[in-house]
């Protein structure tokens, strides 16, 4: 289980999750923030340079306008995760369960075949 306190395996998520919860009030949204952030950190957008973080961040402050549930607002912060870094769809599900997992999965899927539409369409 990667550990976004320490980059180590330690222990399982869930016990993990809810001592941060229940010992420094972490909510999914931070928990969602700082794991991204650990897991795009160094990365920077390709046309502009900016921390890589932003852009989820932006995705995340939409999401919140619009009354997302807390499972959306994390999914928003990770949805590049699995993409653009060696963390899993299994490292989501373990951390943030299978309501966001499976958000993710979706954003995911809909991005590669938005992808996929495009190059097709302006080649």
């Amino acid at each position: 289980v990667f550990c976004w306190i320490c980059s180590r395996c330690t222990g399982s998520a869930t016990d993990r999750n809810v001592f941060l919860m229940v010992t420094f009030g972490y909510t999914m949204e931070t928990r969602a923030k700082e794991f991204a952030k650990r897991a795009h950190n160094g990365q920077t957008r390709k046309y502009t340079g900016e921390p890589y973080i932003n852009h989820p961040v932006e995705v995340a402050e939409i999401v919140k306008q619009h009354n997302g549930s807390r499972e959306m607002i994390a999914a928003a912060l990770l949805h590049d995760v699995v993409e653009d870094t060696d963390i899993t769809l299994k490292d989501i599900r373990e951390e943030f369960g299978n309501a966001v997992a499976d958000l993710v999965d979706d954003l995911t899927q809909t991005y590669q075949h938005h992808s996929s539409w495009c190059q097709v369409e302006h080649n």
